[in-house]
């Protein structure tokens, strides 16, 4: 879908398009708060806090394998996988960096086409049995198709709400009454922009809600050397409730 135009993009598209319509993401609106409050839980209080690596990074990973079908406690794995795929856009990769992708690529795929046969027996309330039921213009997505798409999913919906929230933060932390969500537009208009949206806002909102203070415990912020991602790898900060 991704780097597809045209009817080949329409398809697969057209195909999850139902999956992350505002109203579709609207009915899932109460887990994923509840989820980003569980990580919020875990992570506590204290000083000189990565809210990259315990806050930003951590919500799309476990909204989406919450929401997609994939385990839970499998998300530290999902994200090892996603950051390594991350590269297949870098304008360039080392033979190091090409050997993780291929391996994550195979790895990754194996665990969703498992989960895709035990949905095939067994449909649940989720993404992965959604896109096995779905059509577009009477034809449904092959196997393979769903599982290139499930991999998408993680890697876009990962990178672009980490940096979403990761970037978002010092601008909240600067002006509190700011909100900065956007996703791009036309027909590559990130397909799970509803979805984005709800997983940053209840951290935008329930943040501040539960710390009275949330500053800057160190000059400046840390960013990734990815010239194609700009975010932050590292934001540390006092929270005081």
């Amino acid at each position: 879908m991704l780097t597809r135009d045209g009817a080949a993009h329409r398809r697969p598209r057209g195909t999850a398009n139902p999956l992350f319509t505002a109203k579709a993401i609207n009915e899932t609106a109460s887990r994923i708060a509840g989820i980003i409050h569980r990580i919020m839980d875990d992570m506590g209080k204290g000083r000189d806090f990565d809210l990259i690596g315990s806050l930003a990074a951590l919500v799309p990973v476990t909204v989406f394998c919450g929401l997609g079908g994939l385990p839970v406690e499998d998300r530290d794995l999902c994200r090892k996988w996603t950051d390594a795929l991350g590269h297949v856009i870098d304008p360039a990769v080392d033979e190091t960096t090409r050997r993780a992708m291929n391996d994550a690529a195979e790895e990754f795929g194996a665990d969703i086409a498992g989960h895709v046969e035990q949905r095939r027996v067994a449909p649940r309330n989720d993404f992965l049995s959604r896109l096995l039921l779905a059509e577009f213009d009477g034809e449904k997505l092959s196997d393979e198709e769903i599982i290139a798409n499930v991999m998408m999913f993680f890697l876009g919906g990962h990178e672009t709400t980490a940096n979403l929230i990761g970037n978002g933060m010092p601008a909240l932390l600067r002006r509190p009454d700011v909100r900065p969500l956007s996703l791009g537009g036309g027909p590559h208009h990130c397909i799970g922009a509803a979805l984005a949206k709800a997983g940053a806002k209840p951290v935008f909102t329930e943040l501040p809600r539960r710390h009275r203070d949330i500053r800057p415990s160190r000059e400046g912020v840390v960013w990734r050397s990815q010239v194609n991602k700009r975010g932050l790898s590292e934001l540390r900060v006092d929270l005081v409730s």
